[in-house]
């Protein structure tokens, strides 16, 4: 969980938009997961 949250900040620092970009889809990922789950 941590690392992934590194890897996004290490993108982020590299490339704000790729950074950004990532970071939306962790959390469409995320909101999916959730309503699949409820």
């Amino acid at each position: 969980m941590y690392v992934d949250y590194f890897f996004v900040f290490v993108i982020l620092k590299e490339n704000k938009i790729i950074g950004l970009e990532s970071i939306l889809k962790q959390i469409y990922q995320s909101l999916k997961n959730i309503n699949y789950y409820f």
